[in-house]
């Protein structure tokens, strides 16, 4: 202690033996790293390793980073949180622990997380936890881990949401990705049977409407119904794929809703009549061709 501030590397402990937090003061703040311990399970003759679970960093008294046991959580703010913020993060942290400990009291390593327990409490605190950072009105950003994989990512800038990205996985495999941008959903990614060569996207407007839904099968390869749109939620165009090549009818449209170009495919020529329209919905040429050639 030096003027009644703690200063240098400090320890605190549950008891005579068990370490509860060490880290170092400088000025009476919190500097550089901190690492929290968990009480579970209990020290014994047979087992003398306490688990972290915590590790923080702290900047001129203030939080820049947080990572929970196992990186099931990781926070991070450039402008950093202050003591009340950071202490509410700790308090979270403890429901994890001790939730854990309730349902899994037999772990023996430090794997002992699972995405099942992990899940039930974290989608109960997350929904608290994301309006104390909103309050924070912080530059704040945290992700929450199952099985070392980023499921949910969050990102505040003057207390508002300004992006979220959430995935699903089953396994190790990814199947679906959606990103949020001032809670409004903008781009989504479904992947077939969870594979990541099959993908159906999704992309939005920042009112939530459609935009353009496609599909894209093995190597990159265009596939089935390509489909675009207005604001207003008229089609702007539709198109027809087979192994990347356009086949069958390919639809542009007016924002009104009446057509404005239509052409006919076939093994990615040209075959059939190709027409126009103007925005009226009046039809001022057709013209015919087959494979791929104009005929009269």
């Amino acid at each position: 202690m030096i003027n009644g501030k703690p200063e240098g590397n400090w320890i605190y402990y549950f008891d005579k033996v068990q370490k509860y937090e060490e880290g170092e003061y400088k000025n009476g703040e919190k500097i550089g790293i901190w690492n929290l311990f968990t009480l579970h399970p209990p020290i014994t003759a047979e087992n003398n390793h306490q688990f972290l679970r915590s590790t923080s960093t702290w900047k001129d008294g203030r939080l820049v980073y947080w990572k929970g046991g196992n990186n099931s959580l990781i926070i991070t703010s450039k402008s950093g949180l202050n003591k009340a913020t950071a202490e509410e993060i700790f308090r979270l942290d403890e429901v994890i622990d001790e939730f854990i400990y309730q349902t899994e009291p037999n772990r023996t390593n430090i794997n002992w997380i699972t995405g099942e327990s992990l899940e039930s409490i974290l989608n109960i605190s997350l929904s608290y936890f994301c309006e104390l950072l909103k309050e924070s009105k912080k530059d704040v950003s945290f992700i929450y881990n199952i099985y070392g994989k980023p499921v949910r990512e969050f990102y505040y800038r003057a207390g508002k949401c300004e992006k979220e990205i959430y995935r699903d996985y089953k396994g190790n495999n990814l199947c679906k990705y959606e990103i949020y941008e001032n809670e409004v959903l903008m781009q989504k990614y479904v992947y077939l049977n969870c594979k990541p060569d099959d993908i159906n996207t999704y992309l939005y407007f920042p009112n939530g409407q459609l935009q353009m839904a496609t599909q894209i099968r093995g190597n990159n390869i265009k596939q089935g119904k390509w489909i675009e749109y207005y604001k207003n939620g008229n089609k702007k165009q539709v198109i027809n794929y087979d192994k990347g090549e356009p086949t069958g009818s390919w639809t542009t449209y007016y924002e009104n809703g009446n057509k404005k170009f239509q052409e006919s495919y076939r093994m990615g020529k040209l075959n059939g009549k190709v027409k126009k329209w103007d925005i009226e919905g009046n039809i001022t040429e057709i013209v015919k061709y087959k494979n791929g050639k104009k005929v009269d």
